[in-house]
């Protein structure tokens, strides 16, 4: 077990102490008879009715303050973090971590971003088949963050707003062609939602012509979207 090092300093003078102490007392019979007496003395004074009461006391609650004191140095401050709500946007809705207020955190967490939360509870909307409800919440993303367009296009594309979406995909890849690879992918998202959910051959045909203008898309030969996707030129 390692030391702290702010008590080797008192544990060496104490050390030096306690053995000159021994060495007066081996060495010098006066000081031996002095401590003697005092000894006794001390022991009658603390054995008294009231001093003894008073004195066990009171090392029973150094005792415990001491032992309190190890065992925060040991498990670390009481401190928790609870969940709270801090935004400046007033038109951001803290339902998302209304519920998790009552949650009591012993470890730091990460800072939690609503446009996070936001963009999971969409994706999950569409995961379960539920664009409708994930159209009504489309209000949440940022409307000229450049980033969002993809989730924008899928969630427009699987409520059947298919021209505004496709016009939405071709202005975003002109315009932010930083995010083209990731159109691609809402493209290709699209149609394997529209094919899956809603059996549109049609329009899960349509968004793989869109995704194959922004790149050539290779799908695997076992792919539900592979027999439609659009012969080569």
């Amino acid at each position: 077990m390692r030391l702290h090092s702010r008590l080797i300093g008192p544990l060496v003078c104490g050390a030096a102490a306690v053995t000159l102490l021994v060495m007066v007392l081996v060495f010098n019979a006066e000081v031996r008879e002095v401590a003697l007496t005092t000894t006794v003395t001390l022991l009658g004074i603390v054995t008294s009715p009231f001093v003894l009461e008073s004195t066990t006391v009171a090392i029973m609650l150094l005792a415990v303050l001491a032992y309190n004191r190890w065992k925060r140095d040991k498990d670390g401050e009481d401190w928790v973090y609870l969940v709270t709500h801090e935004t400046d946007d007033p038109t951001v809705s803290p339902s998302i971590t209304q519920r998790l207020k009552s949650t009591v955190l012993t470890e730091k967490p990460q800072p939690l971003s609503e446009i996070d939360a936001a963009t999971s509870v969409l994706e999950g909307y569409l995961e379960l088949g539920m664009p409708s409800q994930a159209f009504a919440e489309l209000s949440k993303l940022p409307e000229k963050d450049a980033d969002f367009i993809p989730l924008r296009i899928r969630i427009m594309g699987a409520n059947l707003q298919t021209e505004e979406a496709v016009e939405l995909l071709q202005q975003a890849a002109m315009t932010a062609p930083t995010v083209s690879p990731n159109l691609v992918h809402a493209a290709i998202e699209n149609a394997r939602w529209l094919l899956q959910h809603l059996q549109r051959r049609d329009l899960a045909a349509r968004w793989l012509k869109e995704a194959n203008q922004l790149h050539p898309v290779k799908l695997a030969a076992d792919d539900p979207l592979h027999a439609l996707m659009p012969e080569p030129a």
